[in-house]
């Protein structure tokens, strides 16, 4: 017959080698023989808690703690067991008796820290978890779980931080690699997010949710192709990954692949008919291939789902202005106004405010257009722009450098197929036929396209250049303006310091839909004139208007991304005192917002002799 002793020490050795039938049986002997031994009741306690009956493994440890009321590690594994069973207040007064034996015992800290979080007594929960980290630097679990509450409490430096001093101990961990790439999302550090996912993906490239999230990141950067093969990647492992699906849909719509953008959210909601995300953005995108019957039951359905929905009623307003119905338009604007505590995002209140101002509530448009201003204070919508077309602020002399770089950056995608879905856009064409006719010649010219973009003028005018140089705020422009292979030099730069920099270095210098993005044209009609030689050709369009020197273009249509119109005597004078003559001034269609005909103005500027030019390059006149 065995020993107490042996009989105990077989029980242990079943329950490290996960005999637990073998052990409780063991134990339920040496309990029933001696019902005073503390380590019997104790090791059939964490034998039933393995064995997943935690109200008989919760007994067992009251009866071990009556024979042994000190026994800090018993006190502490019954706080986790009442965690489990969601009996918060008696887990908590569990650890706080650990504590009160053993006041640096870390386990107990840190079970005691976890409880108070899930409390939401989020203060009390991050000291306990400092002065667990304090006795204890690398301990990784309470650095993980701090970084955890401290992004609750929207602390994200300091999230980072923690996670970061996790990652020092667990390089490889999963669950900290993505927390981490999710906070240098949330603090708009795409770049460095990149080089966590990369990491996380190296150790589980079958991570579905890290190529999503991946995606995301790539999407916010403007590498719209990079992004949909992260989506494609995370649903060829999961193919009724919803989340994923939606994204995809997003990144075709911003690279106006509209048909493939419907697709794409048609199978989310084919696997969460209830996303009412998915069914507002497949309203905008059915909305944007001018479906506006199929766009509307979406947001409808978007707020039957989710009432307080405000980005969905907004969706319906733009879309019943489109239609010509005011007064619902109207009616669902207020209504997003009084929802719009929901509105988490930037953007959500800068299309909030251009449909209070389509819809004449000019009060509304600028508390959401400020509050948009609030979120985004580089004003990568041109809300400025939109304040002062509507009276509230003076015209800005040139549309924000941001609005430019994070528009063009966005068409990029796209610009060389026409920047419209229907019709194609003839700036290029207008910019570069004007320059043919106005050269009247072969002559080999010095030519700098100013706001170069993707190259659409470069490629028609390259046979006029000895040398084509290119400049433009965009990088994502300029990129596929090199893979042209048509410039002799491109430069990422400041248009108007760019020229001014530049005395006497060009015979030509064209802007094709560049000078739309200035109001004031003195200071870029001055430095094109120190830039040219004598004789030297300015060619451009802008959008005309016939009773202002310049204006704020329309916010709705197509010149809405940062745009002004020009009147033709304005220009006559800007032009003279820059010592310009005209010799081109011309109505024509540059483009088209959905069938309309969008007017342009395509001018031709010659510059005057310098006096000071006593060997003066020509070439021929039209």
């Amino acid at each position: 017959m065995l020993s107490l002793h042996d009989a105990l020490r077989l029980a242990v050795t079943s329950y490290n080698s996960n005999k637990f039938s073998e052990a409780e049986q063991l134990c339920r002997v040496i309990t029933t023989a001696n019902p005073d031994l503390f380590e019997g009741h104790h090791l059939l306690a964490l034998i039933q808690t393995r064995l997943g009956r935690r109200s008989e493994a919760l007994a067992s440890y009251e009866h071990a703690l009556t024979i042994r009321p000190d026994y800090v590690q018993a006190l502490n594994n019954r706080a986790v067991l009442f965690r489990v069973l969601n009996r918060l207040d008696e887990a908590l007064v569990s650890c706080d008796k650990a504590l009160a034996i053993k006041p640096d015992q870390v386990v107990a800290l840190f079970n005691r820290a976890g409880i108070l979080s899930v409390l939401k007594r989020y203060e009390e929960a991050l000291s306990a978890f400092n002065r667990v980290i304090a006795l204890k630097p690398d301990y990784a679990h309470a650095l993980y779980n701090r970084g955890v509450l401290l992004q609750t409490l929207n602390r994200f430096e300091d999230a980072l931080a923690s996670y970061e001093q996790a990652l020092e101990v667990w390089p490889n961990h999963a669950e900290v690699l993505g927390k981490h790439a999710a906070v240098l999302c949330t603090l708009k550090r795409f770049e460095k997010a990149l080089v966590t996912f990369d990491k996380l993906l190296t150790v589980k490239p079958t991570n579905a949710g890290a190529l999503n999230n991946r995606g995301v990141a790539l999407q916010r950067l403007m590498r719209f192709e990079d992004a949909l093969a992260s989506y494609d990647k995370a649903l060829a492992l999961r193919p009724d990954f919803a989340e994923a699906l939606c994204n995809r849909g997003d990144v075709l719509g911003s690279l106006k692949r509209l048909e493939g953008a419907v697709g794409s959210f048609v199978k989310a909601l084919a696997v969460r008919p209830d996303n009412a995300s998915a069914h507002n953005n497949l309203g905008r995108v059915l909305q944007q291939v001018s479906k506006l019957n199929e766009a509307e039951p979406h947001f409808r359905r978007a707020l039957a789902l989710n009432p307080d929905y405000a980005d969905a009623r907004t969706s319906l307003g733009l879309l019943m202005i489109e239609q010509g119905r005011l007064d619902e338009a109207i009616a669902a604007a207020r209504t997003a106004d009084r929802l719009s505590d929901n509105l988490l995002s930037a953007g959500s209140h800068y299309s909030l405010g251009t449909l209070m101002a389509r819809c004449g509530i000019s009060d509304l448009a600028r508390k959401h257009l400020q509050m948009y201003l609030e979120q985004d204070l580089e004003d990568r919508r041109g809300a400025r722009m939109l304040l002062a077309k509507l009276g509230f602020e003076q015209i800005p002399q040139r549309a924000p450098a941001a609005h430019i770089r994070s528009m063009y950056a966005h068409r990029a995608t796209f610009w060389d197929r026409g920047p419209t879905v229907n019709a194609p856009y003839r700036g290029d064409t207008l910019v570069a036929g004007a320059v043919e006719r106005l050269v009247g010649g072969p002559t080999k010219l010095d030519i700098l396209d100013a706001g170069c973009g993707t190259g659409l003028v470069g490629q028609r005018i390259r046979h006029l250049a000895a040398r084509l140089d290119g400049v433009d705020l965009s990088d994502a422009m300029l990129a596929k303006a090199k893979e042209k292979n048509i410039y002799d030099n491109l430069h990422h730069f400041d248009l108007v310091s760019f020229l001014a920099a530049r005395v006497r270095s060009y015979d030509v210098v064209t802007c094709a839909a560049t000078l739309i993005h200035f109001g004031d044209l003195s200071p870029v009609f001055q430095a094109a004139a120190q830039a040219l030689r004598d004789g030297g050709l300015f060619v451009f369009t802008l959008y005309p208007h016939e009773h202002s020197d310049f204006v704020v273009h329309p916010f709705f249509g197509l010149a809405a991304g940062g745009c002004y119109a020009h009147g033709r005597n304005y220009v006559a004078r800007t032009a003279k005192a820059a010592n310009f003559d005209i010799e081109l001034l011309e109505d024509e269609t540059h483009e088209y917002d959905g069938p309309e005909a969008v007017t342009a103005l395509v001018v031709g500027l010659r510059r005057q002799c310098r006096e000071s030019d006593h060997a003066p390059r020509r070439f021929a006149r039209h």
